[in-house]
């Protein structure tokens, strides 16, 4: 008889059931106590560790600043990857005028080109051309209203102002010598300076008794401004060249004050194609190396968990572990 409390043999409870296997009821297997510990789990009221404290490197400070070393340390490293740097000796252009000054070339375009360093005959000039090819240059510009009316304008750019006047001085000994144009049948008539341009040296040649008839006269001057050899050419009649090669030279000096005798021959470019992959690669090492951490240290307390969650509910009896399910 049923003293009215038994359940119905098929009625469903919310006590916990256990199953220990094939050939066995549920009804067999041993109920736990209320509280008691099963065999190789560990209790969590008791001996469960205390809930870690919240990771420092999952807050936004810590990530902002992983992202934030990687970002810094692959700019640093594009600026010695990425650029292509070239020498372009066209910029010489700039330190010689566009223009003469001079009557007779107004109506004649100026002849500008990059002469080889190396054939100047001036030993600081072809020394410094082998070992810094990207800070040594020269360039000269002409204008010619016919063959015995000639200007010209020569910049010697070297390495450092040391090297510039050592080149000053040898042309004037090998170029400006009262000698210098004997093969030319020219003699040496005047020397001196340039009014207004301090160390500037300034020699007129006439033709000798043995000159051919016709044979123009040349006056050269020489000037010297940072790391620029300035040089300025006359060809035309005696009582002219002096003049002409004045005011060429008093053009050229102009124009080396406002740029400080000092021009870049070195021109760095940044290739698009190469610069966009490197920004699109190092926003990816970024993220990765700001996440990365955050996402694996998730998954292990996640493993973590349904690892304890498991052993919470295995019972162990007589050497078999049992399963606890929930029906």
């Amino acid at each position: 008889m049923s003293d009215g409390t038994d359940e119905a043999p098929n009625e469903l409870t919310d006590e916990p059931v256990y199953w220990a296997g094939p050939g066995t009821s549920h009804r067999d297997a041993p109920h736990r106590d209320a509280g008691a510990t099963p065999e190789g789990a560990t209790d969590p009221d008791v001996d469960a560790p205390a809930t870690p404290r919240a990771d420092r490197g999952s807050r936004p400070g810590f990530v902002a600043a992983r992202a934030v070393v990687v970002l810094a340390a692959a700019a640093a490293l594009y600026t010695v990857v990425v650029p292509a740097t070239h020498v372009e000796r066209s910029r010489l252009a700039t330190l010689v005028p566009t223009a003469s000054g001079l009557r007779q070339f107004a109506k004649v375009p100026a002849h500008g080109t990059v002469q080889n360093d190396a054939q100047t005959g001036l030993s600081d000039v072809t020394a410094a051309a082998k070992k810094t090819p990207e800070r040594t240059g020269v360039y000269s510009v002409a204008w010619s209203a016919s063959r015995t009316s000639v200007g010209g304008v020569v910049a010697f750019l070297l390495p450092d102002a040391a090297g510039a006047a050592g080149t000053a001085s040898e042309f004037e000994a090998r170029r400006m010598g009262a000698k210098s144009y004997a093969a030319e049948r020219l003699q040496r008539q005047h020397t001196g300076s340039v009014a207004g341009i301090p160390g500037s040296r300034v020699a007129t040649f006439v033709p000798s008794a043995k000159a051919p008839k016709g044979t123009p006269s040349l006056a050269l001057t020489e000037l010297h401004d940072g790391r620029v050899v300035a040089v300025t050419e006359a060809m035309g009649t005696a009582a002219s060249v002096g003049t002409e090669a004045s005011v060429l030279a008093s053009r050229e000096y102009a124009l080396l004050q406002r740029r400080h005798g000092q021009v870049d021959l070195a021109v760095t470019e940044y290739p698009p194609g190469s610069t966009i992959g490197w920004a699109v690669g190092a926003a990816v090492l970024s993220a990765a190396f700001a996440f990365l951490p955050v996402s694996w240290r998730r998954r292990r307390e996640r493993r973590r968990r349904a690892y304890e969650e498991e052993m919470a509910n295995r019972i162990v009896v007589k050497g078999q572990v049992i399963v606890k399910h929930r029906l």
